[in-house]
């Protein structure tokens, strides 16, 4: 009895238990599904917020997707209306990333399409199809559908690194979430889309209002490719034109200042381009990486999808209107359709202009060369207003953006160089690296035809970098006396600027300026001349004034003196300085150069020289004070060598230094070897407080001391031998005994029979001092 009690009471006990969790589980249930109902109301909310903006959808979707089932990848995938697969929004651990249309698994998308239910595996190795391929994650994942009135729009995949890491109920939340999506991403699809076409009937009715009122090619290209781009938003948008030869595209415009500036030819063929161009056939790659036919570009590395469409009329092809984006999938074959229109029509317009432009440039031609004529006719005599009046002409009467006339005037100085359009700076940069010493390798590239230059060869890159930055540019010889004496240059960014018809003119002009300069050449030539002449002359009248009036003759001594200029005037000089009753200062010197800077350079060491010694400082300590004064002077690269000694005229005692000097000659009356009166020193002019050495020697009786210049001993033979020092001391030997201004002339003489009476090429100083030998008195007859 006890036992039925019990046992009652325990099957009493299971039963309310049991219905306490069917109560439970139905409360849960109901818990869960009011959960998800406020997460679907909420999401819904959400997505009339986002304005039928599909990226905040696919955010929106992702969002709430994570709540329901977390997962390290997530993609929404999505068919173009192109009909390529392409991913609008992949996150993987957080962090969006970008999936290429090939790495897009189609497979997936083709199970769902033919199922239309959402599809899970729990394990890798159970999975029927190839998964995302998301860095590893798949190992298991969950594939839901984004369907709205039976058609597919999409679909989401959530993918986890971990075996089964997805449910039923998980599937059936993500499920809801793509059905409550689903309409508001068709409507977001259907808006870009009419926005999409919107936008290109827009652009083809403001291009064709454009185009008819432009005949100018330049401003035509440059406003097209600019409002397809701010139109569509394509990051880089180009127009390319056939070549006169047909067998090249050459760039025309870029979106891209740096590309357009740069410039860029493609041959027929090559690329999405070039293969447009050769077939006449737009060619769209939405995937450039797996495209054989596209070219890449360092310039364009964002491009991921590419649409090249051609400009023609009729059956011919003018150039290819080309489109990029760094979107993959970002071209329809509607665009392209749409596209082709708005290409026929640009393509009529450049077909209007240029024939508008053929009969302008038929009459502006023979115009512009009367122009240059006439501005010409004036400026004969100048050459630097020759070359200024073609600079200037030259872009206003051409198709060109910048002129640059080169003119070097003769083979010792530097080249002229007029511009216009051109900024200073780079100017002045091609000015200084064409010099002289570049004039060889200039005409050896550019030679004495005209030429278009498309790309500077590295050896004068490396002379000029500069000629870089203006490429594109046409070269035009200039000639004179039947030698290129310079260059003309005409460049413009639009390299369909310096067509055939640009080259002719720029010939033509490049004649009338050859006549020009000829004649300007010629006049300053004769200027020149008459102004050297009277120039030398003055400047000789100068220098002598600078040289002692007189040779000073002291009792018991006999001084002479011979001094030559090279060209009229010179950088030799000699100086005699009457320091005191008993005292003469010596000096000789010589100028680094010669001509009239020479002779500007001997006329300031000169005056510095004779005020430092007659301050009676030491022969060395009057160098070295010579030296600081005309150390500040010495800009323009000229040192002068100088000897100076101070002769004591009662005793023959000479104190001597000397200053990088030739080293004075002294021959003993008493018959020994010559001596040379070296003493250490380095030119003055060149650095501060140069260590000069003083030294002394006695001239006795009979004694004879040379000072000279290298322009007595670097004489020349005509077979190419110098007179030398050897030279030198033979001559004084020969007039040993002779009076100064015999041994003088002996030099002088001896020097002229070497060179066989050639022309002096340097500067000529002599001087001898010959002390007077003792007369003998003969002793009276003893017997």
């Amino acid at each position: 009895m006890h036992l039925s009690v019990d046992l009652a009471s325990l099957l009493a006990l299971i039963i309310a238990i049991a219905i306490l969790a069917m109560v439970l589980v139905r409360l849960y249930r109901e818990r869960r599904a009011m959960l998800e109902l406020r997460r679907l109301n909420a999401f819904g909310q959400e997505l009339l917020e986002a304005r039928l903006d599909l990226d905040a959808m696919c955010q929106l979707i992702y969002t709430y997707c994570q709540q329901v089932a977390p997962a390290p990848a997530f993609a929404i995938q999505m068919r173009s209306p192109s009909g390529t697969l392409y991913c609008p929004l992949v996150m993987v651990q957080g962090r969006p990333i970008h999936v290429s249309a090939p790495d897009c698994s189609a497979p997936v998308y083709a199970l769902l399409e033919h199922k239309g239910l959402p599809v899970m595996f729990g394990e890798a190795a159970s999975q029927p199809f190839d998964p995302l391929p998301l860095e590893g994650l798949m190992a298991s994942g969950l594939y839901v559908p984004i369907r709205a009135n039976e058609q597919m729009l999409g679909m989401i995949a959530l993918q986890s690194d971990r075996p089964s890491a997805f449910d039923s109920s998980q599937m059936h939340e993500v499920s809801a979430l793509a059905t409550q999506a689903a309409l508001g991403m068709q409507a977001a699809v259907l808006l870009r889309q009419q926005q999409h076409r919107a936008a290109l009937l827009l652009l083809i009715a403001e291009i064709g209002r454009k185009v008819a009122a432009i005949l100018d090619l330049k401003t035509l290209f440059h406003d097209a490719v600019r409002l397809v781009r701010d139109t569509f938003g394509y990051y880089h948008v180009s127009i390319y034109r056939v070549s006169d030869e047909g067998d090249a595209v050459t760039l025309a415009a870029s979106t891209d200042p740096e590309i357009e500036h740069r410039g860029l030819t493609l041959k027929m063929g090559v690329g999405l381009i070039g293969h447009t161009a050769q077939q006449g056939t737009s060619h769209l790659a939405n995937d450039v990486r797996n495209n054989a036919l596209y070219v890449h570009q360092a310039s364009l590395d964002r491009t991921r999808a590419e649409l090249a469409v051609p400009l023609r009329v009729e059956h011919r092809i003018l150039g290819v209107l080309d489109l990029q984006s760094d979107v993959p999938q970002a071209f329809t074959h509607e665009d392209a359709s749409v596209l082709q229109i708005l290409a026929d029509q640009i393509a009529v317009a450049i077909e209007d202009s240029h024939l508008y432009m053929l009969q302008r440039q038929q009459s502006r031609t023979a115009e512009a060369l009367l122009q240059v004529a006439n501005a010409l006719s004036g400026a004969t005599t100048n050459l630097r207003d020759c070359l200024s009046a073609v600079a200037e002409l030259t872009p206003r009467l051409v198709e060109v953006d910048w002129c640059a006339a080169l003119v070097w005037p003769s083979t010792e100085r530097a080249p002229m160089l007029r511009g216009a359009g051109i900024d200073d700076a780079t100017l002045d940069a091609i000015g200084q690296a064409l010099s002289r010493a570049g004039r060889e390798r200039v005409t050896a590239q550019w030679g004495g035809e005209r030429q278009l230059v498309l790309q500077v060869e590295p050896d004068l890159i490396a002379l000029c970098p500069k000629l870089a930055d203006c490429l594109p540019f046409a070269v035009v010889p200039l000639t004179a006396h039947e030698t290129i004496s310079g260059y003309l240059l005409a460049g413009a960014g639009d390299l369909s600027a310096l067509s055939g018809h640009t080259q002719t003119l720029l010939a033509g002009i490049g004649r009338q300026t050859s006549l020009a300069i000829e004649s300007a050449m010629l006049y300053r030539r004769m200027l020149r001349q008459q102004q050297f002449e009277h120039e030398m002359e003055l400047a000789r009248d100068i220098q002598m004034s600078f040289m002692p009036e007189a040779v000073p003759q002291a009792p018991g001594w006999d001084l002479a003196v011979d001094w030559q200029a090279a060209r009229g005037v010179g950088g030799d000089f000699y100086d005699l300085i009457q320091l005191d009753e008993n005292r003469l200062g010596i000096v000789i010197a010589d100028v680094s150069d010669k001509g009239v800077a020479a002779a500007l350079y001997m006329a300031l060491s000169r005056t510095i020289m004779r005020s430092t010694a007659l301050e009676g400082y030491s022969a060395a300590r009057t160098l070295q004070r010579a030296n600081t004064l005309l150390l500040p002077e010495s800009r323009s690269g000229m040192f002068v060598t100088m000897f100076y000694g101070v002769l004591d005229l009662r005793s023959g005692l000479l104190r001597y230094a000397r200053a990088g000097h030739n080293p004075p000659l002294l021959m003993r009356g008493s018959g020994e070897a010559i001596e040379t009166l070296f003493s250490p020193g380095i030119v003055l002019g060149v650095i501060d407080d140069p260590e000069i050495e003083q030294r002394t020697t006695v001239l006795y009786p009979g004694d004879v001391l040379l000072l000279y210049t290298d322009g007595v001993t670097e004489a020349i033979s005509p077979d190419g031998v110098e007179f030398g020092v050897d030279g030198l001391q033979a001559a004084m030997e020969m007039a040993i005994g002779q009076p100064a201004e015999a041994m003088v002339r002996a030099v002088s003489q001896a020097q002229q029979t070497h060179t066989k009476g050639s022309d002096q090429h340097d500067d000529y100083t002599l001087l001898v001092l010959r002390r007077e030998p003792v007369p003998q008195i003969a002793e009276p007859d003893q017997r």
